[in-house]
C-alpha cells in the first residue's frame, strides 16, 4: 500500500499530521514541509502549484520523514 502524503506549507502541518496518525495509525505517511516558501496564503495558485511541482520533480518526496 502506498503511504499517505502530507504536504505542509510551513505552519501547523506537523500538529495536524500527528492528529491524523492518531486517528488512522494503520497507514504509513510521508511528510514534506516547505518552510522556505511559507506562508502560502498570500500567494497565487500558480506560485503555489509551481512550488509543489518543483518539490516533487526535485525528488523532495524521496527525502521526507516517514511515520
Amino acid at each position: 500500500m502506498q503511504p499517505i502524503g502530507i504536504f505542509d506549507s510551513g505552519y501547523g502541518g506537523l500538529t495536524v499530521m500527528k492528529e491524523i496518525v492518531k486517528k488512522l495509525p494503520q497507514y504509513d505517511y510521508m511528510y514534506l514541509g516547505d518552510n522556505a516558501r511559507a506562508p502560502y496564503g498570500n500567494r497565487s495558485f500558480e506560485t503555489v502549484y509551481t512550488a509543489i511541482h518543483c518539490n516533487v520533480l526535485n525528488g523532495s518526496l524521496n527525502r521526507v520523514a516517514r511515520w
